[in-house]
């Protein structure tokens, strides 16, 4: 216990003369005695102040050490979850069976937080995911039989201009349709996806860790929803898929998924995010 108080003291000491290095140190070992000591509280605030000092340095294993007592004891929700985030990094110093109990970890860590009956809005560090090959369709697919063999090297936008033009006339203003969007189509526009048909993202999943990743109940939300008039107290979408199971081998693991969505009304999106 005095050894405890002493290396506290000396960290502040430390601190106060600019030498932070040491601060944190003398703040480790004053946080193992208040521990040994059974003075948890004291011990965990030492533990929070060092913390800093060792994040994204050479040091990974007190890093690790760190946040591991600090996600699995603390009562602050959000420097649990962070600590619990952090020990899902990529790192080369961890094993697998490092990363396994951290994935243990920050399941435990976000279902101490959650109550029954409440929702946890925490965004997964894991599986990582590669947003250059996400891409967006606005409708479904067409049927085998609706497709049309190509005969001809015409560009879609052309092909849609002529039946526009048949349909509406050469006057009529011509506004090519957006249907799908990628990393090289313009995305500040407006998509529309008629009624009654998808509204689908595409996405490749990665999994960083050297462990497997199993991951449940995968969804696709969509943020501010917004009603027409009078549809206020309409469900916004009839339908959505889930996937139960999606398991992401070690490290190397790719794997693109299809979530989507159905309105009975028309669905105007700018914005999309996606949720697991």
């Amino acid at each position: 216990m005095c050894l405890a108080v002493i290396h506290a003291h000396a960290s502040r000491n430390f601190e106060k003369a600019n030498m932070t290095r040491k601060a944190a140190f003398y703040r480790v070992l004053a946080g193992n005695r208040f521990m040994k000591a059974g003075l948890k509280q004291n011990a965990l605030e030492c533990y929070r102040l060092a913390l800093p000092r060792y994040i994204n340095t050479r040091w990974d294993s007190i890093e690790d050490h760190l946040c591991a007592i600090l996600s699995s004891n603390t009562s602050d929700r959000n420097m649990a979850v962070e600590c619990a985030h952090r020990l899902l990094r990529k790192c080369d110093n961890q094993s697998e069976i490092n990363h396994a109990s951290f994935v243990d970890n920050f399941v435990q860590t976000i279902s101490r937080f959650c109550t029954d009956g409440e929702s946890c809005s925490v965004l997964l560090p894991v599986p990582l995911i590669d947003a250059q090959a996400t891409r967006v369709f606005c409708g479904d697919r067409p049927q085998a039989e609706e497709v049309v063999p190509v005969t001809r090297n015409i560009a879609w936008v052309d092909l849609e201009r002529a039946a526009f033009q048949v349909l509406a006339g050469v006057s009529s203003i011509f506004h090519p349709s957006h249907l799908v969007s990628d990393n090289e189509t313009d995305n500040q526009l407006v998509r529309t996806t008629p009624p009654g048909e998808r509204f689908r993202v595409e996405v490749s999943l990665w999994n960083p860790l050297k462990t497997s990743l199993t991951v449940q109940n995968v969804t696709l939300g969509i943020c501010d929803v917004r009603m027409k008039k009078d549809s206020e107290n309409e469900q916004p979408f009839t339908e959505r898929d889930v996937i139960n199971r999606i398991t992401l081998l070690p490290e190397t693991s790719k794997k693109i998924i299809s979530v989507s969505v159905l309105s009975h009304r028309t669905l105007r999106s700018s914005t999309e995010e996606f949720d697991h």
